[in-house]
């Protein structure tokens, strides 16, 4: 099965499948999924993957394998497929014949917008909360960070201990090292869905649980919710990792138009009219859409989008090190310039002291024979 290309064909088997191994998972329904029993195959497979770490070997294997299969097309994923037939056909009409999770991927990018109803929100949240915990549920993030993410652990890149999703924060913290376009394009796609939603980073709900609830009860946590709460109550989370996490995807926020959410979203006009000429990559874009921000013909949701992003004060605090520090910066480059000019005077005398020896022993008459 895993050589058919054809999508329609792969379902069919696929499906097929599916019902043949049933009895793989038997034994450890009965022990999981009891509450589950006599609600039909959808509401036990979905048990059961709810319980995926639990299951035996056999159970565990099948059912991650559909799992992958559900994240890549999305005819095998019937709760999105059921729930976000508006959704696709309105913002991802044209992922309609690609695979390797393309419309899936393109509904995810949408899922926060008020356009899309709720029904079909909650079933991306569900795929999104999978897709964190594992990187075989995002098959095109896998399968163009092949290379990068094999080279970033055989450099000990990756400092992360082997937990839920670590190759996935292995990627997004190390994206600056990533050669790859393909696997880069995937990456900011993973960091953009983490701007929009912390619930997309790998275990940062955990971490961030406890706080959220004593800072930011009553605020939704999508389009961005919750990062802005715990970012403008940052003094007083109490959780570190949950700290080391806020932080993390501020800095994301600011490293790349791709990755920040809210100025992806509403400030593609901006771009395309301010920023044509601007390369991506180290904040050129963001940099650029900030400079033009209070210009005539520029939006005030892109602004809004900026001011709520910080983007200013982020790019000041980088560049502003030497506008706050001018003496240690002038000191600094005098010093340097004096080790310079004192180098070159040193290597200056070398060669003239060598010079004069070679003069000196040219001139000594050669010893007689006898």
């Amino acid at each position: 099965k895993e050589s058919v290309k054809n999508l329609a064909c792969k379902s069919s088997l696929t499906m097929l499948e599916r019902e043949k191994s049933a009895d793989d998972c038997t034994s450890d329904a009965d022990v999981y999924c009891k509450s589950a029993s006599g609600k039909g195959h959808a509401a036990e497979t979905k048990c059961l993957q709810d319980n995926l770490q639990k299951l035996s070997e056999k159970c565990r294997t099948k059912q991650t394998f559909y799992m992958t299969l559900a994240s890549s097309d999305i005819r095998l994923n019937a709760d999105i497929s059921r729930a976000c037939g508006a959704a696709k056909k309105r913002f991802c009409d044209d992922h309609a014949e690609h695979g390797d999770g393309h419309t899936i991927a393109c509904l995810l990018d949408h899922m926060h917008l008020p356009e899309v109803d709720p029904p079909c929100r909650k079933a991306l949240l569900q795929e999104e909360e999978k897709r964190k915990t594992n990187i075989a549920f995002n098959p095109s993030l896998l399968e163009q960070c092949k290379k990068d993410l094999e080279a970033l652990e055989k450099n000990n890149t990756c400092k992360q201990p082997p937990t839920e999703g670590s190759r996935i924060d292995c990627l997004t913290l190390s994206v600056d090292k990533v050669k790859e376009s393909g696997c880069r394009e995937e990456v900011l796609r993973v960091m953009r869905l983490q701007s929009s939603d912390l619930r997309a980073k790998p275990q940062m709900e955990t971490f961030c649980k406890e706080d959220i609830k004593r800072l930011c009860a009553g605020i939704r946590p999508g389009n961005g919710g919750w990062n802005d709460c715990l970012r403008s109550h940052s003094e007083s989370i109490l959780n570190p990792q949950c700290k080391d996490m806020v932080q993390q995807v501020q800095q994301q926020d600011a490293s790349s138009f791709l990755a920040n959410y809210d100025v992806y979203t509403f400030c593609a006009d901006e771009r395309a009219k301010f920023c044509n000429g601007t390369d991506e990559g180290r904040s050129r874009v963001l940099a650029c859409l900030d400079k033009h921000k209070s210009e005539e013909g520029f939006s005030k949701t892109c602004y809004m989008a900026l001011v709520k992003s910080g983007i200013s004060d982020t790019l000041t605090s980088a560049s502003g090190w030497f506008k706050g520090h001018q003496k240690e910066g002038v000191l600094i480059a005098v010093s340097f310039g004096s080790l310079i000019i004192t180098c070159c005077g040193v290597w200056i005398w070398i060669c003239k002291k060598s010079a004069q020896k070679r003069e000196f022993v040219g001139s000594e008459p050669v010893p007689s024979a006898e």
